[in-house]
């Protein structure tokens, strides 16, 4: 295929124009020496999916902080009232719950499926999530998922698909379309503007065409989802990659952080050309300028130290959306921190931990040591589970905030050379045959000198090699024992 743009030609949007059409017109998804290897790329792909299996195999409480983290984003969002209200995110929640439960019990179900779930599908909703099951509903079985080994983290698929579709309720609740009723125009909702007809979703009777599925009116609204999507939790969708994506080693250093340039162009996101610095950007996806909330407190705080408080008064409805969103964010953070406090966690208390151990106790489970869980008790368990997860939630939602205890350093962090793919697979391996090693030989340093945790093989004389082993199938302890779990977060967090 020729060339957008002649290859000689500076020009950034060509030369992204002429990336898009190698990638996805020509196939042509790689590029660079290292990438054009197959086996550098069956290496780098098989170390990916061994890291990501290791890090979310089995970790419910890190799928909820995930979950409860898009919430967040989402609701914070709301607030500003641009592409959804409050209101309607609030009410359309328990469809998002509803839908995601239909989509569960239809996995294996023959012939056509629920109008939920086919509204799911036509908006691609979770943006790449029908390309890549299309058809699959025909030969998919339990047998085949067990086989394939999809389980171990299919919680942490459907918490974040259930928060997706929050959004997508929130917004189609919150766009409205006309309805001719006997010549009359009458204003509803765009999710009610659907039906199914012979097994098959369509608008209904009196719905400009353009609103349906082949229209202008359909694919502008569901590109519009995927970006504020992609603004609010990362782009995670192939069409969405960055053009860097494309270099194999790339993807080592990037695994788990693409979120971040979605997420930070969203908050300080803005025209860097000589003349227009600090001016809104065009978003193709939106179809419309956007400029960070950040970016234009900032600007909006100039013009107030400019002109005097009298500017207040003439904000404009993008100034004051964005001070809403600012506002919105540090005081839910404050919220939460206040919570995590009244749940008993004080920070400054010499005998936090001890009080975490005492109050909960460890679930039994075969994987459990037996003089942790004796004490074990439920209410005490879900109490500090709160806590962690709060605390999850509240450092994942304070990435970007350069006054929460981890926002600048995350941000400062993107920019670091060590992949976080090497830790759990690679780093991890060499620690095994290392303590093999120590266990063979008998040296102390391969054996726990006191309790490390609730799990057997965290018990005193231990062998370290068989802890670490356990961590390579994503056994990690947090759900048996929150108490440790909340010490190595709080001691990774001053660290």
């Amino acid at each position: 295929m020729k060339d957008f743009f002649a290859k000689g030609d500076k020009n950034i949007r060509g030369d992204t124009i002429n990336a898009l059409i190698e990638t996805h017109w020509e196939g042509k998804r790689l590029k660079g020496v290292l990438s054009n290897s197959p086996v550098t790329n069956k290496i780098i792909g098989a170390l990916l999916k061994s890291a990501a299996f290791s890090f979310f195999a089995f970790d419910f409480t890190s799928a909820l902080k995930n979950h409860f983290g898009a919430t967040y984003q989402i609701a914070l969002e709301a607030a500003g009232k641009r592409w959804l209200t409050y209101g309607n995110y609030m009410a359309g929640r328990p469809w998002a719950s509803k839908t995601m439960w239909e989509i569960s019990g239809s996995i294996y179900q023959k012939g056509p499926k629920s109008k939920n779930v086919q509204l799911t599908e036509i908006f691609d909703a979770s943006q790449g999530r029908f390309d890549d099951n299309f058809g699959e509903s025909i030969s998919r079985s339990a047998t085949r998922d067990l086989v394939n080994v999809k389980f171990p983290t299919a919680h942490r698929k459907w918490l974040e698909m259930e928060a997706t579709l929050q959004l997508f309720s929130g917004m189609m609740r919150s766009t409205k379309v006309t309805r001719m009723v006997n010549g009359e125009p009458t204003e509803i909702m765009y999710k009610d503007a659907w039906e199914v007809r012979d097994g098959k979703i369509q608008l209904v009777e009196g719905v400009d065409p353009e609103w349906g599925q082949e229209g202008a009116k359909f694919l502008e609204f569901r590109n519009k989802l995927h970006q504020v999507n992609n603004l609010l939790q990362g782009a995670y969708a192939p069409f969405d990659q960055s053009r860097v994506e494309r270099y194999a080693f790339f993807k080592l250093f990037n695994f788990m952080k693409k979120f971040f340039v979605p997420m930070f162009v969203h908050r300080l996101g803005m025209q860097t050309s000589k003349g227009k610095f600090g001016q809104e950007r065009y978003n193709p996806g939106l179809m419309e300028m956007h400029k960070g909330f950040y970016i234009t407190n900032i600007s909006s705080l100039v013009k107030i130290l400019r002109h005097g408080l009298k500017y207040i008064m003439y904000m404009t409805p993008d100034e004051v959306r964005a001070f809403k969103l600012l506002v919105m964010d540090f005081v839910r953070m404050y919220i939460i921190g206040m919570i995590i406090s009244w749940l008993g966690w004080d920070d400054d208390d010499p005998q936090r931990i001890s009080k975490l151990k005492d109050r909960s106790g460890a679930l039994p489970s075969f994987l459990t040591d037996d003089e942790w869980s004796e004490n074990w008790n439920v209410g005490g368990w879900l109490h500090n589970h709160a806590i962690l997860l709060l605390m999850h939630v509240q450092g994942e939602s304070g990435h970007f905030n350069p006054f929460s205890k981890r926002g600048m350093k995350d941000m400062l962090s993107i920019g670091t050379t060590t992949s976080i793919a090497m830790a759990p697979t690679i780093e991890r391996y060499i620690d095994i045959l290392l303590h093999f090693k120590y266990y063979i030989t008998g040296e102390k340093k391969g054996f726990y000198q006191k309790d490390s945790g609730a799990l057997k093989t965290q018990q005193e004389e231990s062998a370290k090699m068989w802890r670490m082993i356990q961590m390579m199938f994503g056994i990690k302890g947090k759900t048996s024992d929150p108490a440790t779990a909340i010490k190595n977060y709080s001691d990774a967090q001053k660290k």
